[in-house]
């Protein structure tokens, strides 16, 4: 497969909202092998439907005693965690997206600890949100 037909056949997943426009195909009929089958819900249950598209990576997460109870409580696009470390650290193997779209709301209960990139975007994220009040 040369590398132009891999990068047509990725994986994808898109929101509706960020469509520009669409076109009707009316020959077009995609037959999936059993290995690209299995190799597509390998994808999904790693790193859910609306994630498909990036990469995922590394994220160590600083969890309170009240922020494992929102992470049991809050099912919605809820990352699962690999392992915990150091009692209070869980690692997740996600989309940078992911993580900023599950563990925003937790406020206070939930800190980025690596990768630093994405510990600044929160800096930013919450740095922003205080400056209206």
């Amino acid at each position: 497969m040369t590398q132009d037909e891999a990068a047509q056949s990725k994986i994808g997943s898109f929101r509706i909202s960020r469509i520009a426009s669409v076109q009707p195909v009316r020959t077009m009929r995609v037959e999936l092998s059993e290995q690209q089958r299995e190799r597509l819900e390998d994808e999904i249950s790693r790193k859910g439907a609306p994630f498909l598209v990036e990469e995922a990576s590394e994220i160590v997460i600083k969890l309170s005693e009240e922020g494992v109870r929102k992470y049991h409580a809050q099912l919605h696009l809820r990352p699962r965690y690999l392992e915990k470390r150091d009692g209070d650290r869980y690692v997740f193997h996600c989309t940078e997206r992911q993580a900023e779209y599950y563990f925003q709301k937790f406020g206070r209960d939930a800190e980025v600890i690596s990768p630093a990139h994405l510990r600044e975007r929160f800096i930013h994220f919450y740095s922003d949100a205080l400056e209206m009040y």
